[in-house]
């Protein structure tokens, strides 16, 4: 989208209104609102996190190559297991094993360019990453109280007022 002329702002914003309008004829399947407020913090740092995913994802690529957006991109496991890690979960080799085998696999398919580095653009790729972690550690929790529609229409839909408002301001 870039390429035809689209800022990070509008790539952003078309994401999640088009989201949002197909969840919209699935709304009347929802019979958990009254949870919502109950959750209401963990949905919020749910929606927080996909923030964090889309505006690192989407901006990181105007400072650093493609590949090693991906290849920083693609840390997030490693955080979700330092956190299994540290909630006392059991690690297992093959856990371990996999992720590093499959981080070695994706740095040799994608061989990221380290010519052009931009500390900003790197900071932003890891802003995606702890984002993409965050949103799969508290989906986790959120699963056993919400329909996987509910969790999307709320993420969506506060995602679309959070950016539509910070690009309202910057107007």
């Amino acid at each position: 989208s870039y390429s035809s002329g689209a800022s990070p702002e509008i790539a952003i914003i078309s994401r999640y209104f088009l989201a949002s309008l197909i969840i919209i004829p699935f709304l009347k399947i929802i019979k958990n609102f009254n949870n919502i407020k109950k959750y209401l913090i963990s949905l919020l740092i749910l929606s927080f996190g996909s923030i964090c995913l889309t505006c690192g994802l989407l901006i990181s690529v105007i400072f650093i190559p493609v590949s090693l957006v991906a290849l920083i991109f693609y840390t997030y496991p490693l955080f979700v297991l330092i956190y299994a890690f540290v909630l006392g979960k059991k690690l297992n080799i093959f856990q371990i094993g996999g992720f590093i085998f499959a981080f070695i696999g994706l740095g040799i398919a994608l061989g990221p360019n380290f010519e052009s580095l931009n500390i900003f653009g790197i900071l932003l790729a890891f802003l995606a990453a702890t984002g993409a972690a965050t949103v799969l550690i508290v989906n986790e929790h959120l699963a056993d109280h919400f329909h996987a529609i509910t969790l999307n229409a709320f993420v969506n839909f506060s995602c679309l007022i959070t950016f539509s408002t910070i690009i309202l301001l910057n107007f």
